[in-house]
């Protein structure tokens, strides 16, 4: 037993040298300590004394009254004779409630399962599995899919288990991979439990293919903005279905700016939805200012577009947009007033946005 002992307080002393600096890591023994004792080991028990009794004695390597009333009341509260001497039975149950007071290490785990989808068809399923595990009480769990680059999760869901194991799985019913449209992903897990860790659990990547679409319009159309009369062009077919006049400005002027790469992707709308109605096509800049709109808005230059498609839905025709390689997407959705609307530009920098050009989104997925 006291081979054991002299082990256990080796190994706190070179804990404390690692915080405190009070004993050397090569001390081995310990000592039967009475009221006037001096050294490192009276520095070892004063500090453990302060820990496990809650108080703030001065740590000295002098063993004084202070100290001699601190270790009496601890001999009393732990069931010891209380004769202010710290010998081989109060040294060990002071080392025992020392190391009490610090608790193990957190072991929060994933263990094997299903959570790396690699590479998913758009609309396609998936689901996950696996089981969390900790030496202590799981508090939280949170699965979230992020588009890869970007900070926010467009999916994200979080359980409380209070319970030393939980499967991702009871999760997997709020992880919609089929409603992800095409890019690239970040599939991630993190978990916290009581002891105050809070760990990464899993990070992955994965893709989504969207549709084969390589011969679309939109991708094989180079940018060009073309000026075209509404008097002298409005009748004149600029795609298969599309005429010069679809695109006018309401206020009525003659003047109609329409960019060939925006014509082309409403072809592509109309091949694959039918009949598109243009709602808002090239505006002046005084019409652009009476119906509120942005002072760089794209419709200005003959680049944007506002559209619905009777009989579908504008998230549905928003992802295929996003598929397609659209830059600027703005779904409106419906109201009292309105039936909704899509909005869709060329310009070459993302920006998607629900509703308000303040409420930005990452995907329409």
């Amino acid at each position: 037993m006291k081979k054991i002992m002299r082990s256990l307080l080796a190994l706190l002393m070179a804990a404390l040298m690692l915080t405190a600096s009070l004993v050397p890591a090569h001390a081995a023994s310990y000592k039967t300590l009475r009221y006037g004792a001096r050294g490192e080991e009276t520095e070892l028990m004063q500090t453990m004394l302060n820990a496990v009794m809650d108080e703030n004695i001065k740590v000295d390597g002098k063993f004084g009254s202070d100290t001699l009333a601190l270790l009496k009341q601890f001999q009393k509260a732990y069931g010891l004779t209380v004769d202010g001497v710290c010998g081989s039975k109060t040294w060990k149950k002071l080392i025992a409630a020392y190391e009490d007071l610090s608790p193990a290490a957190s072991t929060l785990y994933l263990g094997s399962g299903k959570y790396d989808p690699d590479v998913l068809e758009e609309g396609e399923s998936y689901s996950i599995s696996g089981k969390i595990t900790s030496n202590y009480k799981i508090t939280r769990v949170t699965v979230s899919i992020t588009p890869r680059g970007e900070d926010d999760p467009v999916i994200e869901k979080t359980a409380k288990p209070n319970s030393k194991s939980y499967n991702i799985s009871k999760l997997d019913k709020y992880i919609k991979f089929g409603s992800l449209s095409a890019g690239r992903y970040v599939f991630s897990v993190r978990a916290a439990d009581a002891s105050g860790a809070d760990t990464l659990l899993l990070e992955t990547t994965f893709r989504v293919e969207g549709p084969d679409i390589p011969d679309s319009r939109f991708a094989s159309t180079k940018s060009k903005v073309v000026t075209y009369s509404l008097k002298k062009d409005g009748n004149d077919y600029i795609t298969e279905n599309f005429r010069v006049r679809e695109f006018r400005c309401f206020d009525g002027s003659d003047k109609i700016l329409i960019n060939m790469r925006l014509a082309a992707l409403l072809q592509d709308l109309r091949d694959k939805f039918g009949p598109v109605t243009i709602t808002s096509g090239y505006r002046t800049a005084s019409h652009n200012k009476k119906v509120n709109g942005a002072s760089n808005s794209q419709h200005l230059y003959g680049n944007a577009a506002d559209i619905y498609i009777a009989g579908v839905d504008l998230w549905e025709v928003a992802r295929y947009c996003e598929a397609l390689g659209v830059k600027g997407i703005g779904l409106y959705e419906p109201t009292a007033d309105s039936s909704g609307w899509i909005h869709v530009d060329v310009r070459t920098k993302k920006a998607f946005w629900l509703n308000s050009g303040n409420n930005t989104v990452s995907t329409f997925g």
